[in-house]
């Protein structure tokens, strides 16, 4: 069955040499062409998979279903996927870990339509998430316990779309808040519309991370723990060489002006992406708790069940403080 679950895009080889003779090689596939994934693309735009051996192609695939479907058939090596669709997979049986907790973060930040300035003015009004079942729709029922209002009665919760779409009815006055990322935060400023809630920092949520099958993993050790040697020197990378890292995500966010490329690098580099990258008992356990509430089979799952952070930790120990 591979190959006919799922169409893979095209590979992404964008600015980078080529690999050293000998190097092992990695699919890595990615759901979403947005700031989450920054961190990947300049650690492979950096030549930084190189450095440690790796030939590593990355692969875009619509949705984070389908990327873990992907996985799952042996398309992929590893997915940089968030925990929901995962944790559904190991739910039903499959045999898939996370090796790295890349975002332990929700990386919304709630806005109001213009003169919704707090929760007096939104009670009673409808609010945009992408749609039920979403890890938006987490982020809105978050943001508005923290604000003091009942997700359940004292507004009601409409699908809306993607966040383009989500501002557009801000903007209109359609809806009276909206859930938003990075970094449509820096058009809604630009609007004037007012800013509710910040949520990230607020709540631990097992975002966007690496993904292998568990045979994978006890078959090429060597090979997962050189991408995860990498993953850390590329944090660092992204973190400290800012100019050289919005120029590896403009190759990827085609038509991002430079404004937008600032505001993705400042919250994604400074305030979203987790370093180091260890998994957290907690983000997955809320992400299990939100799974569950779907999916009730997720309910019987551990965060142990989900996260291997060895070999995070063994990189810990001999990688060197970037200079």
């Amino acid at each position: 069955m591979r190959r006919t679950l799922i169409v893979l895009a095209a590979t992404l080889l964008l600015g980078v040499g080529s690999p050293p003779v000998g190097a092992q090689e990695l699919v890595v596939g990615y759901n979403v062409i947005a700031a989450t994934v920054a961190q990947l693309w300049v650690t492979h735009g950096a030549g930084v998979f190189q450095r440690h051996g790796l030939k590593v192609n990355l692969v875009f695939v619509q949705g984070g279903t389908r990327t873990t479907q992907a996985l799952l058939a042996g398309d992929l090596a590893v997915a940089h996927v968030a925990s929901p669709s995962v944790i559904t997979s190991v739910a039903q049986g499959a045999q898939v870990v996370f090796i790295t907790g890349m975002y332990r973060t929700l990386p919304y930040v709630i806005y109001g339509a213009a003169g919704v300035a707090g929760p007096a003015q939104l009670r009673g009004k409808q609010v945009g998430i992408t749609s039920f079942g979403d890890l938006s729709e987490f982020g809105m029922r978050y943001g508005l316990r923290v604000l003091g209002l009942d997700p359940d009665k004292d507004v009601t919760i409409v699908q809306v779309g993607g966040v383009p779409l989500r501002l557009a009815a801000l903007q209109t006055g359609r809806i009276g808040a909206a859930v938003l990322i990075p970094p449509f935060t820096l058009m809604a400023r630009k609007l004037g519309l007012p800013l509710l809630v910040d949520l990230i920092g607020k709540v631990e949520f097992a975002g966007s991370a690496h993904a292998v099958r568990r045979a994978d993993l006890a078959r090429r050790r060597d090979t997962f723990q050189r991408f995860v040697d990498a993953v850390i020197e590329g944090n660092r990378y992204f973190k400290a060489r800012k100019q050289e890292s919005v120029q590896i995500m403009a190759r990827y966010l085609r038509g991002a002006d430079s404004e937008s490329l600032e505001e993705s690098y400042e919250a994604y580099a400074k305030r979203i992406m987790a370093d180091p990258p260890l998994p957290s008992p907690t983000a997955f356990q809320n992400a299990i708790d939100y799974v569950a509430r779907d999916f009730p089979q997720a309910a019987r799952l551990r965060p142990a069940d989900l996260f291997d952070s060895s070999l995070v930790e063994a990189a810990l120990t001999r990688l060197q403080p970037m200079r």
